[in-house]
């Protein structure tokens, strides 16, 4: 319901979103590892899988 007049002079329907590409991680370049607490070497133990060299 609610509206925005734009720089164009035109009115536009205003949509408010929680995360867009400008604060998303991934598209910021702030993205955090994700590998915390060993949880690649947890899985390789748990499969028995080993690098190969």
């Amino acid at each position: 319901n609610e509206t925005v007049q734009w720089e164009d002079g035109n009115t536009y329907p205003l949509l408010k979103v929680e995360i867009s590409s400008d604060t998303h991680p991934f598209y910021t370049g702030k993205q955090k590892l994700a590998d915390k607490g060993g949880r690649v070497e947890r899985f390789k133990q748990k499969y028995k899988l080993q690098e190969k060299n």
